[in-house]
């Protein structure tokens, strides 16, 4: 699965013009003042189902800020308060369930997942490529190794 989400990503790169990060990813052209197009209701099909839902690749491929490198990570995802600064290309938007654990807080595996590869990263113990494919390619897998 892996190789045909890689093949579709280098598809949709040359469609649109885009360039690959080292990933394996889009890097994201979202503009804050554009509306994006956006796939037929109805059209999405998740794979999965419940707290372990994946995207409809076709749907949300997946897209990448291209100010976060390797090499920028200390000034961008490593800083605290950076991702509340940039906007969510709607690429990478798909509607990700919670589950209450208790009164007031939810927590989806997702986000746990997320929190778990940033601090890799951060402490230079995962690349971000290396971060970023696992969750592309298989947030669930990736969440029963690292989450």
């Amino acid at each position: 699965m892996p190789g045909l989400i890689a093949a579709a990503l280098v598809a949709l790169a040359g469609a649109t013009g885009s360039h690959l990060a080292p990933s394996g990813l889009v890097y994201s052209s979202a503009n804050a003042r554009v509306i994006q197009r956006q796939p037929a209701a109805g059209s999405c099909k998740p794979l999965g189902s419940g707290l372990n839902e994946r995207p409809d690749r076709r749907c949300t491929p997946g897209a990448v800020n291209p100010a976060v490198t390797q090499s920028t990570i200390d000034s961008t995802i490593c800083r605290s308060g950076w991702t509340a600064t940039v906007r969510n290309d709607a690429r990478n938007l798909w509607p990700e369930p919670d589950y209450a654990k208790r009164e007031g807080f939810y927590l989806n595996p997702k986000d746990r997942l997320e929190t778990a590869l940033k601090r890799m990263v951060c402490a230079r113990r995962m690349t971000l490529a290396a971060a970023q494919h696992a969750i592309a390619a298989d947030w669930v897998s990736a969440f029963a190794r690292f989450g």
